[in-house]
């Protein structure tokens, strides 16, 4: 699935991909918000395997009023 739009005067573009079997998932998303670059994948389920990359993350972007940048990646396992 995909989405596009505006969210407080930002552009807004996400599209991912789920697949979920019994208590078993996994997938993967790419989010696009004003200036901000989020993609991940990862399993779920009895262990988690989550990695992330913020390439970068503007904070007034998801945070009205913050200021500052993230960059890098997050690996959860």
């Amino acid at each position: 699935p995909s989405l596009t739009g505006q969210l407080r005067q930002r552009a807004l573009s996400a599209n991912g991909k789920f697949a979920l079997r019994g208590e078993q998932g996994e997938g993967q998303l790419q989010l696009s918000l004003g200036n901000s670059r989020i993609t991940a994948k990862g399993k779920v389920g009895d262990q988690l395997d989550i990695a992330a990359q913020l390439q970068p993350l503007q904070l007034d972007d998801v945070l009205p009023g913050a200021t500052g940048t993230v960059r890098g990646q997050l690996q959860v396992s």
